[in-house]
């Protein structure tokens, strides 16, 4: 078999493959960490790379996903071009697997021992360090999830385990990042402390491929795991860490709805039943629930990783440089992240630039842009930079309309069965990091929240590590809490269920 040499010029860097390989498979094993929502399949578009020589004839798939414009420069997709030839090309986009620390500088040290919480998102991983005995936060720490490289949401990892046996890869890549966070995190810290317990959560789905457990059961009807449903303990020498410690993960509720869901009803422990509330947690698994003296409805849809800022052009997590707010007042008004140079849109912004535009008439009901607006590329300019402009195009719209359709028509499925009218719930918790800085009235135009009034809504933030913390200094409450509330816990399954379908078509339209 030959080699061959691919030479990315603006990285100056060589790479040696052997013949018949995938551009995409040999730049990621690399370390290039090239973007690819879809898993390699040419539908997302992402995986955009930039060839000099020689410039392959475009595929079918390419002139579906690119711009003339682009397709005359040399850009191609990755996935779509096996290496039979030297090559070389330049790379467009690179995912940021940076991990983020912030410390808590005011934090009362009583002890060295430590609990850590976990929050294991299909889009990012989110940890949170706490002294045990002060109860005080030391340090919170976030990152992609490494497992974005195959795929942005969790039916094409499934895909990626069920045809290509990559269940104990996955787990090593998993434990190997939240290890990473972790010993980050640490070295920020002034002394070395000892570590007790890790708590983690997360959705059903990512569960099992930490754990690299039997996953088909979840990508098949009826969607039933027989894994999980009880507290989980083990050893973290069993995964790779150098500390020893236990590991504890709470009981799942069922379906994809994980052990986060679970945290995030035990932080809301106190709101439950007294009054008629609703929550929903706003990531990619769209776990939700609504609530009176009764008893708790529960469900989740497949919202889709749009608000986390993926399958979006220039879309992004919400960290320095992302698009957070936006007006339309004769100009474009932008406010980022950090208050530094615009590099991409987060949900939140999303949310605003979708809100101006109806208001404004660049986009009709039906999502469709007004061509009075739009160029050639279908896209509107929202940030204009000589090197790096910013867009919004018509397939970004998409899937937001995608993503907010599914949320909304779950939600109401849920007040239906539940007989619990979205009107009259009088709390409304918004959870997860997107929901911590999104403009309610905004959300509310473009059809992702109910109308009601703007005072019953209220953003808790990352309810799922919130909880993960809770578990933490309490874990013996946390797992009475969920036996007291199963008696009375629904879960409503939408896999097919018509009426969501029918309210699903019924909500794309703004």
């Amino acid at each position: 078999m030959n080699n061959y040499t691919i030479t990315i010029v603006n990285y100056k860097i060589d790479i040696t493959s052997p013949s018949k390989v995938s551009l995409l498979n040999i730049l990621n094993r690399s370390g290039m960490n090239i973007p690819s929502y879809c898993a390699g399949r040419g539908v997302c578009g992402k995986c955009k790379v930039r060839f000099i020589d020689p410039i392959p004839t475009p595929t079918k798939a390419e002139e579906k996903l690119l711009s003339n414009k682009e397709i005359q420069n040399g850009i191609r997709l990755a996935c779509q071009h096996f290496v039979n030839s030297n090559i070389s090309l330049e790379l467009s986009e690179k995912f940021d697997f940076d991990i983020f620390i912030k410390v808590n500088q005011n934090h009362r040290r009583k002890s060295n021992t430590l609990g850590i919480a976990v929050d294991l998102g299909t889009t990012t991983i989110y940890m949170r360090a706490i002294d045990l005995e002060s109860r005080d936060w030391l340090f919170e720490a976030m990152s992609l999830n490494p497992l974005i490289m195959f795929g942005a949401d969790v039916v094409s990892r499934m895909t990626w385990i069920i045809e290509k046996n990559k269940g104990a890869f996955f787990s090593r890549q998993l434990f190997g990042k939240i290890s990473s966070i972790l010993v980050s995190g640490i070295s920020k810290l002034n002394y070395r402390p000892q570590i007790r317990k890790m708590v983690i959560v997360g959705n059903n789905p990512m569960m099992h491929l930490l754990l690299n457990l039997d996953i088909s059961k979840l990508a098949f009807a009826p969607y039933e795991s027989p894994y999980l449903h009880k507290p989980t303990r083990f050893d973290s020498k069993k995964y790779g860490f150098d500390e020893n410690f236990e590991i504890f993960i709470p009981p799942s509720i069922g379906g994809f709805i994980g052990s986060d869901f679970s945290a995030v009803l035990y932080f809301l422990e106190d709101s439950l039943f007294h009054k008629r509330g609703a929550v929903i947690d706003l990531g990619t698994n769209g776990e939700m629930g609504i609530w009176n003296k009764n008893g708790v409805f529960v469900t989740s849809t497949a919202a889709g990783p749009a608000f986390e800022g993926m399958k979006i052009a220039h879309g992004m997590v919400a960290i320095d440089g992302a698009i957070e707010s936006f007006k339309i007042n004769n100009t474009f008004h932008i406010k980022t992240v950090g208050n530094t140079k615009p590099k991409g849109i987060c949900g939140s912004g999303l949310i605003d630039i979708l809100s101006e535009f109806l208001k404004n008439n660049f986009i009709h009901k039906n999502g469709r842009i007004n061509s009075k607006f739009s160029d050639e590329n279908d896209r509107i300019l929202i940030f204009d930079d000589p090197t790096d402009p910013i867009y919004l195009y018509q397939k970004d719209i998409r899937e937001i309309q995608l993503s907010k359709a599914a949320i909304s028509a779950a939600l109401r499925v849920l007040s239906e069965e539940s007989g619990i009218t979205l009107d009259n719930i009088e709390d409304f918790f918004l959870a997860g990091n997107f929901g911590n800085t999104m403009n309610i009235e905004n959300a509310v135009t473009v059809g992702l929240l109910p109308k009601i009034k703007k005072e019953r809504f209220k953003l808790i933030g990352n309810a799922a590590l919130k909880g993960a913390v809770k578990f933490c200094l309490d874990e013996r409450s946390g797992i009475d809490f969920l036996k007291n509330i199963d008696e009375r816990l629904k879960h409503v399954r939408l896999e097919n269920d018509e009426k969501f379908i029918e309210t699903f078509v019924e909500m794309m339209k703004f």
